[in-house]
């Protein structure tokens, strides 16, 4: 996977977390996010899981300089971003994919589930499958 691409497109979003409390790279953690997805996972325990899994191909094509963030990070970014900044980077980006790509059908779905309360503040999950 170039990831260049990917970083290229997905650069816009705002990172949700402090600076002050940022361990891993907001394009670390959706690019994982991403890469777990397009291979099959639902949950957020379960990206977690592949990214151990998958650790050393992850290490191949990007820094993991304070190693893999966990499921509770993992879900802490992503329900923080704004979906519709991340439904257009993603469309773009699939869009950017070399033509050999564009013959295969994917079929993306993507729900907001019920809202789950986070450190007193309702934070609605947002689930992408592919």
């Amino acid at each position: 996977m170039k990831t260049d691409s990917f970083l290229q497109y997905f650069s816009q979003i705002i990172d949700p977390i402090s600076h002050i409390n940022r361990i891993h790279n907001l394009n670390t953690i959706l690019l994982i996010g991403v890469v777990a997805t397009l291979c099959g996972v639902e949950t957020w325990k379960q990206v977690e899981e592949f990214a151990i899994a998958e650790e050393k191909v992850l290490e191949s094509f990007m820094s993991l300089p304070n190693g893999l963030p966990s499921d509770d990070t993992i879900n802490s970014v992503f329900s923080s971003i704004d979906p519709k900044q991340f439904e257009i980077c993603f469309v773009n980006w699939v869009s950017s994919l070399p033509e050999s790509f564009q013959r295969l059908v994917i079929a993306i779905d993507g729900k907001t589930v019920r809202v789950e309360k986070t450190r007193g503040v309702k934070v609605p999950v947002h689930i992408l499958s592919a």
